[in-house]
């Protein structure tokens, strides 16, 4: 039998041999609310309310186009800048040792990269 850390370790090293666009929904997911329109403005967060599956890399292109972007306050780059206070009641605390079913909606199908 395999350990989560084994497991774990596993996805780490084959996730870079992989490319989709997907998010996990369940445990909930970080949503856009008035926190994150303040500090992200309204371009970025209507693209994430389309689409939370969309890439981060359009994004920074949405915001330099929209006057409410603030780039300090939203950080695309960390959950592409969905900000804690939309989100303070999606907090979960697991133990290390509990098991946590997830569930995952992969958007645009995935590929494998060959390995060289």
């Amino acid at each position: 039998m395999y350990s989560s850390y084994s497991i774990f370790i596993f996805i780490l090293s084959v996730a870079n041999l992989t490319a989709a666009h997907g998010i996990i929904t369940k445990p909930y997911p970080r949503t856009v609310g008035n926190a994150s329109l303040t500090a992200c403005g309204s371009a970025i967060t209507d693209i994430i309310k389309a689409d939370n599956t969309s890439h981060v890399e359009g994004l920074p292109e949405a915001g330099a186009s929209d006057p409410g972007y603030n780039a300090t306050e939203c950080n695309l780059w960390l959950c592409k800048g969905l900000q804690f206070e939309d989100n303070i009641n999606n907090g979960r605390e697991y133990l290390y040792t509990e098991r946590v079913d997830i569930s995952v909606f992969i958007r645009i199908p995935q590929y494998v990269i060959p390995y060289p």
